[in-house]
């Protein structure tokens, strides 16, 4: 499917309702004498456009779109994050507070192995 999105079509196979907190490095809990300050489970570099997903209900490294967000990298995990839980990521400066329900669409392409536990 497609939905239009401000910067253009994006092609989706799934929508999941999900509950959307927001984060940055700042806020994360790592402490910034720690080597890994600012980096995700994944390894990348923590940003704008990184989310954290339960890995058992979003595949990481997969891409979602969440409207008034964008585009997002599933590249992180977070204690809290479990189930339909999503952590949108920002840069230090331009951290915006989230917490509340939104349709995360898993863009393509579709998983080899689609892993994923749903709660009611």
């Amino acid at each position: 499917r497609t939905l239009d999105t401000p910067s253009g079509p994006v092609e989706y196979w799934r929508v999941i309702r999900m509950l959307a907190t927001s984060y940055s490095a700042s806020t994360a809990g790592t402490p910034k004498t720690s080597s890994w300050y600012g980096r995700t489970a994944t390894g990348m570099k923590m940003r704008h456009g990184i989310v954290a997903v339960d890995p058992r209900v979003v595949s990481l490294r997969s891409e979602v779109y969440v409207p008034n967000y964008g585009i997002g990298i599933a590249g992180d995990t977070g204690g809290a994050i479990k189930g339909q839980r999503i952590d949108l990521g920002y840069d230090d400066h331009n951290l915006v507070l989230w917490y509340r329900w939104v349709d995360v669409y898993l863009l393509t392409p579709v998983p080899d192995r689609v892993n994923y536990v749903l709660d009611h």
